[in-house]
Parts: structure tokens; sequence; C-alpha cells
């Protein structure tokens, strides 16, 4: 595992590095507007600085932990990977029927509950808290219509 994550940070880190060059040449300020190159400049730094932090962290794991990891994660997968599909192709079959809110309530719901294995509660508020944050900053704050759905919202 330790190898992969290795492997992984540096070409992230050079990804991050290409973008930002790229946004660097499209322009990143004018006096104190943002230009075309801001917000790729941003996301440059964001995954150049955590592909570092993954690099750091890999450089520093130690070697059997990383091989004790690696075989846990190889027997959980296959079953991890079928209820990540099945949660991910799920939404498209309920978001006209449910609407947006609501169906992106029971997406976070399974993911966090059977694919992360949170407790119950914790999986029930997180998916709440953040199903409530995408309606109230879309549909209310910048007025995005949504699939409303057999329940109205």
């Amino acid at each position: 595992m330790k190898w992969k994550n290795l492997f992984s940070s540096l070409l992230f880190l050079a990804v991050g590095i290409a973008i930002c060059i790229g946004a660097w040449r499209l322009g990143i300020l004018e006096g104190h507007v943002p230009r075309a190159g801001f917000m790729p400049f941003l996301t440059g730094v964001l995954i150049s600085g955590l592909s570092l932090l993954l690099l750091i962290l890999a450089i520093a794991e130690p070697k059997k932990e990383a091989e004790t990891k690696e075989t846990a994660e190889k027997e959980g997968a296959f079953r991890k990977i079928g209820l990540a599909i099945f949660t991910l192709i799920l939404p498209i079959f309920l978001i006209n029927l449910l609407g947006f809110p609501i169906t992106v309530l029971i997406f976070l719901f399974l993911m966090f509950k059977l694919i992360e294995r949170q407790k119950l509660a914790s999986s029930i508020l997180s998916a709440f808290l953040i199903a409530a944050g995408f309606y109230i900053l879309f549909q209310v704050l910048l007025e995005i219509p949504f699939p409303r759905g057999v329940f109205g919202f």
C-alpha cells in the first residue's frame, strides 16, 4: 500500500503543479478582480497540498502497518465496490420520484451506513445535515430548480 500512496501522491502533485502553471498563464488577478485562472489556480494549490500531505504520510507509514492494511482492504473490497455501485445507481431512479432533497438524503445515508459503516445515529445526522445544506445552498440561496418529486420539495 505504501508504494501506491507514494506513486499516486507524486502523480497528483505533478497534476496540481500543471494546473497551477496553466492557471497562472490565464491570469489570476487583475487588481482586486479575479480572472479566469483564479479558481483553477486555487484548485491546483489544493490538489498539490493534499498530495504533499499524502506523500508525507506515506513516507512516515511503517512497513508492517502498511502490509496489514493492504490485506484487510482486499477482504472487503468487492463487497464495498458492489454496494458503492448500487448506491450510485439508485438515485438515478429515485430523483424524479422523490425529488432532490430526499434522494440525496437516502444516497448519503446509504453511503455512510453501508459503505463507511458509521453508527446509525451518525449516518442519519450526517446525511440530514448535508442534504439540508445542499437544499439551502442551491434551492433557497441560488434559486436553482431541482426535481420536486411527489412531496413537492
